[in-house]
């Protein structure tokens, strides 16, 4: 009982991390937007209470300016080289980034697929589900082995290409499925 509570607070550690980074951004964002929108409401002539309120709106419309023209400077080359910098340096210092990224990664249009791609492989007596990270020089697939519930953590294998099956699966149905102790396991499966 005590390593379940251990565990679990661990993992509610490991959760929290990534929000709170991200509320942060967030809170830090709307504090940078609303040093624009309130001087600019003010020269607009905002005096009362129900003005507030058009502030908040400034605020949120210059946010999402502020985002629309980030995503514009991201398809520049500095843009992606400034985006390959940060990525790589917010993976090497913030827990639970890679796993972050892959869950936004799905609702990105932009990007072209989720860097833990979901597969299916193939043991000696058993098959286990699992995501590919990436593939070495001598074609062995470095696989990322996710624990259940808590897909967050796992273990690192090789494993040869030919034990390896892409399945046709989100990277967020699989990190539920997982969650759920692989109830609804039959969907990702591959049809025989």
């Amino acid at each position: 009982m005590n390593r379940f509570i251990q565990n679990t607070i661990i993992g509610g550690i490991f959760f929290l991390i990534p929000v709170v980074f991200a509320t942060a951004i967030l809170g830090k964002a709307l504090k940078m937007t609303r040093a624009i929108s309130v001087p600019l409401s003010e020269a607009l002539g905002a005096d009362s209470v129900k003005d507030v309120v058009f502030v908040q709106f400034l605020t949120i419309f210059c946010l999402v300016g502020l985002c629309f023209l980030a995503g514009l400077f991201s398809t520049t080359i500095w843009g992606k080289k400034l985006f390959k910098f940060l990525d790589v340096l917010l993976e090497k210092f913030i827990p639970g980034y890679t796993y972050l990224k892959n869950m936004t990664a799905e609702f990105d249009t932009n990007q072209a697929a989720s860097a833990l791609r979901p597969i299916l492989i193939r043991l000696d007596d058993q098959s286990q589900i699992a995501f590919e990270v990436e593939r070495t020089a001598t074609e062995q697939v470095v696989v990322f082995l996710p624990g259940s519930p808590d897909p967050r953590s796992g273990t690192v294998v090789l494993i040869d290409s030919d034990r390896v099956t892409p399945l046709d699966a989100s990277f967020l149905s699989v990190s539920s499925t997982l969650k759920r102790f692989g109830r609804d396991t039959q969907f990702l499966l591959p049809e025989e």
